[in-house]
C-alpha cells in the first residue's frame, strides 16, 4: 500500500519515524506530509518540555522528541508523489483533516492537545486507531498504555507515543486482511484542557522531594509472600473470584530484602516454593527456594540461581522427565531456560528461547496442541506494564517464534502476567496485573476467550484489591498447587527498627511505618 503520514511543520517526532521504517520493513511505500493548517501547542506546554528534560537529564532519544523537519527527506527517501491509498493524520489538529484515512484518539478525541490534557491531569489516555467517515469513526486498534511516572509529563508521553507505531501498524495490517472494525463511535473534537502546565510542573517536583524523603525512611514497595491451605478444590481465589476469609501465613524477612513471585512445584513428594529475592544492598534479584513443610509453612528462602542481570519470576515445570525454570531476565534482553542438574538447587542454563527483546513474566502453558507464552513486552521508552506478546512453538524447548508482528494487547488493568494460566472446564484463566494506579497494584483474573496467530482475546472476569490482613499497596502475583495457593503483596516496609515492629497484618505494617507516611 502507499501510506501517507500527514505531519505539523516542526512537529517531526522520533516516533513517526519509527512508525515510517516499521511500514517500509512491511512493504509498504510511505510518504512524510507536512499541512501547514496544523496547530502549535502553548508555548507552557513547550516550556515544561524543556524545564523536565533539564530537570530529569533526559537526553534527546525519547519516541516523543522533535527531529528537524529537513531531515525528513534523508531519513525516508521511499515516498512517492500520487495519490496515497491510505491517510495517517499525525498533525496533532484537534479536528481531524479532510481526506484522512486513519487518525488517532486520545479518550475520544483527536489532537495532541487531547493527549496532553490527559497527561496533565495524570491520567492513562484509551488511545484509539480509527478509520474516518463522514460522521462516524471506525475503532481498529485500541489500548491503555501505562504511566509509570505520571508526575513526569515527558515520561508519561514518551509511555504513550512509543505504543503508537505498534498500534497503527497492526491497524493496516488488519486493513490489509479486510478485517472488520471493533466498533463505531460519532465523530467529536477536543481541546486542551485542565491542569495549567505550570501548576503541573510545581506539583511534580513537590511529588519528586516527598518520594525522595520517603524513601529515607521506608521501603515503599517492600514484598511480601503469603501461603494458605485451601478447604477444598473449590476455594481457591481464581475459582471463588473473592479472596479467602481466613487470610494467609506472611513469609518472616528481615527488611534487608524482600522475597516475590512465589511458585510452587511437587516432586518426590515434597513441595517447594520458588521466588524472587530482593537485597536491598544489591538491587539485583536473585532466585531462590524454600521447603514448604506438612503444615504448608515455607522455611526461609535459600538462594539458588544468580546472573549478572536482575532475575524474577521462576516459573519452574517438568518435561520430558526433566525439571526446568524460565525465569524472568529483562535486563539481558533474552528468555532464558534452565534444566536442574541437582533439583532443586543446582541449574544449568539450556537454551536462548527468545533474544533481543526485553520480556517481563513469561508465562508458558498448552493449548490446541501447542505451546503457548504470554509475555509484557517493554519496547524504548515504553512500560513493562501494559503490551502483551504471545509466542508459539510445538515443543516447550523452542524454536519458539512471535504470533504476531506487534504486541496484541495494549493494556494496563491487564497485561503483565501474574501467575500460572489455568484451566476450568475447558476454559483457559489467567491471573494479570492491574497496574492503572501503579506496579502491580492491583490483579486482574481474565477468562481466555481467544488465542493464536495473531490474535488474542481475553474478558475480565474480576478485579481484586490487596487482600485484607497483608501489605496494602499492591497484590501481583497469584498462584496454586493441589491444595496450597501462594500470593504476594507490598506495602511499607521501615528501614530502621526504632519505627516500630512489623507485623502480619496491614495494621501492623501501618503502625511501624507511621512516622514515616506521617511526615509526608
Amino acid at each position: 500500500m502507499k501510506v501517507a503520514l500527514l505531519l505539523a511543520p516542526g512537529n517531526l517526532r522520533r516516533w513517526h519515524v519509527d512508525l515510517a521504517d516499521r511500514l517500509i520493513a512491511d512493504g509498504h511505500a510511505v510518504a512524510l506530509r507536512f499541512d501547514a493548517q496544523a496547530p502549535v501547542l502553548p508555548y507552557a506546554v513547550g516550556f515544561l518540555e524543556q524545564f523536565e528534560a533539564i530537570l530529569t537529564r533526559r537526553g534527546a532519544s525519547g519516541p516523543s522528541d522533535r527531529i528537524d523537519d529537513a531531515r525528513a527527506d534523508d531519513l525516508r527517501p521511499t515516498g512517492f508523489e500520487t495519490e496515497a491509498d491510505v491517510t495517517i493524520d499525525l498533525s496533532g489538529a484537534a479536528e481531524i483533516a479532510a481526506g484522512v484515512t486513519l487518525a488517532i484518539l486520545f479518550d475520544g478525541a483527536p489532537g495532541d492537545a487531547a493527549l496532553t490534557a490527559a497527561l496533565l491531569e495524570r491520567r492513562l489516555p484509551v488511545v484509539s486507531i480509527v478509520a474516518v467517515g463522514a460522521d462516524a469513526l471506525a475503532i481498529f486498534e485500541e489500548g491503555r498504555p501505562a504511566l509509570e511516572r505520571p508526575d513526569v509529563f515527558l515520561v508519561g508521553r514518551d509511555a504513550v507515543c512509543g505504543r503508537l507505531p505498534g498500534l497503527v501498524r497492526r491497524t493496516i495490517e488488519r486493513i490489509g486482511q479486510g478485517a472488520a472494525p471493533a466498533r463505531t463511535v460519532v465523530r467529536a473534537g477536543g481541546a486542551l484542557a485542565g491542569t495549567h502546565p505550570a501548576r503541573f510542573m510545581f506539583e511534580s517536583i513537590a511529588a519528586a522531594a516527598s518520594r525522595k524523603l520517603k524513601r529515607l525512611l521506608v521501603h515503599d514497595d517492600h514484598w511480601r509472600i503469603g501461603i494458605r491451605r485451601l478447604a477444598s478444590p473449590a476455594d481457591g481465589v481464581l475459582d471463588r473470584l473473592a479472596w479467602p476469609a481466613n487470610g494467609y501465613h506472611w513469609l518472616a524477612d528481615d527488611r534487608r530484602r524482600y522475597y516475590a513471585d512465589p511458585f510452587l512445584f511437587r516432586d518426590g513428594g515434597t513441595t517447594w516454593l520458588f521466588c524472587e529475592e530482593y537485597p536491598y544492598a544489591t538491587r539485583k534479584g536473585i532466585l531462590s527456594v524454600a521447603r514448604v513443610d506438612a503444615d504448608g509453612i515455607p522455611e526461609t528462602p535459600r538462594p539458588i540461581l544468580e546472573t549478572e542481570t536482575h532475575l524474577s519470576y521462576p516459573f519452574v515445570f517438568r518435561h520430558a522427565g526433566a525439571i526446568y525454570m524460565m525465569p524472568e531476565s529483562s535486563g539481558a534482553k533474552t528468555l532464558e531456560l534452565w534444566r536442574a542438574i541437582a533439583f532443586p538447587d543446582r541449574w544449568e542454563r539450556v537454551a536462548t528461547l527468545v533474544s533481543g527483546v526485553s520480556l517481563a513474566d513469561a508465562t508458558l502453558f498448552a493449548h490446541a496442541g501447542r505451546f503457548w507464552i504470554t509475555a509484557a513486552i517493554q519496547e524504548p521508552s515504553t512500560s513493562s506494564w501494559d503490551a502483551l506478546m504471545v509466542y508459539v512453538a510445538d515443543d516447550p524447548l523452542g524454536p519458539w517464534r512471535p504470533a504476531s508482528s506487534e504486541p496484541l494487547l495494549i493494556d494496563a488493568s491487564s497485561v503483565r502476567p501474574a501467575g500460572h494460566v489455568v484451566e476450568r472446564d475447558g476454559v483457559l484463566y489467567r491471573p494479570a496485573q492491574d497496574c492503572r494506579d501503579g506496579y502491580g497494584a492491583a490483579l486482574t483474573l481474565a477468562r481466555i476467550d481467544a488465542i493464536g496467530e495473531g490474535r488474542f482475546e481475553q474478558t475480565i472476569v474480576k478485579r481484586l484489591d490487596p487482600p485484607p490482613g497483608g501489605p496494602p499497596w499492591g497484590v501481583h502475583t497469584l498462584n496454586a498447587l493441589d491444595d496450597l495457593e501462594v500470593i504476594d503483596a507490598t506495602g511499607p516496609m521501615p528501614r530502621y527498627g526504632a519505627l516500630g515492629t512489623v507485623g502480619a497484618g496491614a495494621g501492623g505494617i501501618a503502625a511501624a511505618s507511621g512516622l514515616a507516611l506521617t511526615l509526608l
